[in-house]
């Protein structure tokens, strides 16, 4: 089973954007680098130089023969994950999968995609994981940094 980055990108939309905008995770284009990638970025503020992405991660045999994804958290003050800039802030820098956040990286959780199989418990599946993102998720990127 598999779908296309569209049909992906659509149920991404439809589920999860809902959700995570009023939280200020935004769709957002990721560099040229993660172009295959679906971003939510919330934006550093004042008092928080750190952008927060949350990334579907996407693969398959092609952009039309999707059959699984991860969902990737990352934290860091530049938005380009290839050429960060000079003097760049690495404290609170962060890069992981979420699966071994529910797991825990002892349990044997060697394998963090989510599977497009049964297509037919595609929305359900996504419905679980937006509620894995905001429970462990966002929590775990908004953590105090101290």
């Amino acid at each position: 089973m598999s779908i296309t980055y569209d049909e992906l990108l659509d149920m991404i939309k439809r589920i999860i954007q809902p959700a995570l905008e009023p939280r200020d995770y935004l769709l957002a284009s990721p560099p040229l680098t993660r172009k295959s990638m679906i971003w939510f970025v919330k934006e550093p503020r004042l008092n928080d130089p750190l952008f927060r992405i949350v990334e579907f991660q996407p693969s398959g045999f092609s952009q039309d023969e999707i059959t699984r994804f991860a969902i990737n958290l990352a934290r860091r003050s530049y938005f380009d994950f290839d050429d960060p800039p000079e003097r760049t802030i690495r404290e609170g820098y962060l890069y992981t999968r979420l699966t071994p956040l529910l797991w825990g990286e002892k349990n044997g959780a060697s394998d963090s995609w989510w599977y497009i199989n049964p297509l037919e418990e595609l929305d359900s599946k996504m419905n679980d994981l937006l509620g894995k993102i905001i429970s462990f998720g966002i929590p775990f990127l908004e953590e105090n940094l101290t």
